[in-house]
């Protein structure tokens, strides 16, 4: 699993990223045996109106995008936040 972690422009943490951060620990004791990861979403917003400029972009596209970023990064061997 992959939860979006909304940090702040400047990389601070933020109310949203701190109730982030409780939502993922809790599936962590709910699914213990489970991979569970967190994932910087910074931007994903911007990018989602580019991807999807003739509508609102709606969160199903924001979690496309998280998605496929973490895939990506995990794929390159990138250091992922967990």
């Amino acid at each position: 699993m992959v939860v979006g972690l909304p940090i702040s422009m400047d990389g601070r943490q933020s109310a949203s990223t701190r109730a982030a951060q409780e939502f993922t620990a809790k599936l962590r004791r709910a699914f213990p045996n489970q991979n569970i990861f967190t994932y910087d979403e910074r931007l994903t917003t911007q990018e989602a109106k580019r991807n999807v400029p003739s509508r609102t972009p709606d969160d199903a596209e924001a979690a496309r995008i998280i998605l496929q970023g973490f895939l990506d990064k995990q794929r390159k061997g990138k250091n992922i936040l967990n």
